[in-house]
């Protein structure tokens, strides 16, 4: 399923609006749904792929 953002769209985390000519600002989708700049990715993958405790 293709991804649909709103222009106007925002990153989850620095509030920022994506910018899809710039890579670390194109919109990241993770499997919970959650949406934040692609320069995010890295920073949060262990907490949003480590199992709870």
């Amino acid at each position: 399923m293709p991804l649909i953002i709103h222009a106007a769209s925002q990153c989850d985390i620095c509030f920022s609006t994506y910018a899809w000519d710039e890579p670390d600002q194109a919109p990241h989708v993770i499997p919970c749904g959650h949406t934040f700049c692609k320069e995010y990715e890295f920073f949060l993958a262990p907490t949003f792929y480590s199992p709870l405790l």
